[in-house]
């Protein structure tokens, strides 16, 4: 059968039911960090010659295998500091972020945090604010200190050229139906709302956004579509959505 792959890599792990849940890319290192969670197993890699050059065995700081057994994605989130060489894990059960050298794949630091039970962590680093978002929590990238929180939902994207962090949260209906909403939230509020499709059910959608043509991309679990939404539009929070953070959380 056709493919139209230019290259790949093969990283010298053979998990039992495991597979790749996260990947992410440090690109002004051409480095690969991709995710087995089951295992705990992170590999890395270079992109361009896709040479394995190390992997992280989380068991050796505290990821206990046995919650992990069959559990799926959502385990281990992983996010690059470039500006930092630095790798941040997030281990949901474990309820910590670890912080690894990017060069030595040694642990630097780690702290613990509580999250949303209701779903797994979403993680990012905003290398240029020295933040990391994990779900609605601000974190000082350099001390893992929490410095606050988003009133309401959790971080899906961010842009630092509006200076404008982007946030999903589930809405109910009533009669067991919800419905998912992004959220802009600059000048330190909620400025803006886009009310997505009403689904029965919690599983939120993955999302993509395309800030250079203004618009970003929701994929939906239930019905197999991806839709796009114009982030030029967008609607006024209503009042129960429109609450502040603190100035360091913008």
């Amino acid at each position: 059968p056709r493919t139209d792959a230019i290259s790949a890599m093969t990283m010298d792990i053979k998990p039992r039911t495991d597979s790749i849940s996260a990947m992410t890319i440090d690109k002004s290192r051409d480095k690969i960090y991709a995710v087995w969670p089951e295992t705990g197993i992170i590999g890395v890699a270079y992109g361009s010659s896709t040479e394995v050059i190390g992997a992280i065995d989380l068991t050796k700081y505290c990821f206990d295998k046995s919650k992990a057994a069959n559990a799926g994605p959502g385990l281990v989130n992983i996010a690059v500091n470039e500006k930092k060489n630095k790798l941040y894990v997030d281990l949901y059960n474990e309820k910590k972020i670890l912080v690894f050298n990017g060069s030595t794949l040694v642990k630097e630091n780690e702290a613990s945090f509580t999250t949303d039970k209701k779903r797994h962590s979403a993680l990012f680093s905003n290398d240029d604010k020295d933040v990391i978002y994990l779900n609605n929590k601000i974190i000082n990238a350099t001390t893992l200190k929490e410095t606050s929180t988003f009133s309401k939902g959790y971080v899906v994207a961010f842009n630092n050229e509006k200076d404008a962090v982007y946030l999903v949260d589930m809405v109910s209906l009533g009669l067991g139906k919800q419905q998912e909403k992004i959220y802009e939230f600059s000048n330190n509020k909620y400025a803006k709302e886009w009310s997505l499709d009403a689904i029965t059910g919690g599983v939120a959608s993955n999302f993509y956004f395309d800030f250079k043509n203004s618009h970003f991309y929701a994929a939906y679990f239930t019905d197999g579509k991806v839709k796009k939404y114009d982030l030029n539009t967008g609607s006024t929070p209503t009042a129960s959505s429109s609450s502040s953070v603190p100035a360091t959380g913008a």
